[in-house]
């Protein structure tokens, strides 16, 4: 019988210098969770965008990783958007008490928009 592995990618993409998109896709474990938060770290003065559309989980490291990077968003008074994000992705986003703190936007072409 095969066994069902989910691999992690995350790719960062700047656009038009003011905008950091990081997009990941696959299986987001306490293992990657120091990826997502390095990917994260931006200049001041640039928006990030988190396109989640092909991530199918995420750990609770991971969560802890999202929220550090919207708080310090927050505090840099810059965007911190979400979008495409999956059901699982999202139950488990407000099980963490996440979603109170963060911009969640449909897609990316939305969150690019805002």
């Amino acid at each position: 019988m095969a066994r069902l592995t989910w691999r992690f990618r995350l790719e960062r993409e700047r656009i038009d210098d003011d905008v950091l998109v990081v997009s990941m896709a696959g299986r987001l474990s306490a293992a990657e969770a120091h990826l997502l938060d390095d990917a994260l770290t931006a200049p001041k003065d640039v928006a990030v965008v988190v396109d989640l559309e092909a991530l199918d989980y995420i750990s609770g490291p991971g969560l802890a990783a999202l929220g550090a990077a919207a708080g310090r968003a927050a505090a840099e008074k810059r965007q911190f958007i979400v979008c495409g994000i999956q059901e699982a992705v999202l139950t488990c986003c407000g099980l963490a008490g996440l979603l109170p703190t963060l911009v969640v936007e449909p897609d990316r072409a939305r969150a690019l928009a805002t």
